[in-house]
């Protein structure tokens, strides 16, 4: 498998939750029912598959974040 198609993989499992939430927020139209993104992770770590979820995707967060240097 190609670096490339890796990292692309990467990032889209980095932004599709944010790509989500911000849809959800625009459909609702209720600034009160979007939250902050802790919240959002205490609540996705709530369901029975939300610590995998979160789990698989930190670690891919931390790779972007050392690699633009935030």
């Amino acid at each position: 498998m190609h670096s490339g198609v890796v990292g692309i993989t990467a990032r889209a499992l980095v932004f599709l939750p944010i790509g989500i939430f911000l849809i959800i927020s625009a459909v609702q139209h209720h600034s009160g029912d979007s939250y902050a993104t802790d919240a959002e992770l205490l609540r996705l770590s709530g369901h029975d598959w939300g610590i995998a979820v979160i789990a698989a995707v930190t670690p891919l967060h931390s790779a972007v974040v050392r690699r633009v240097g935030l």
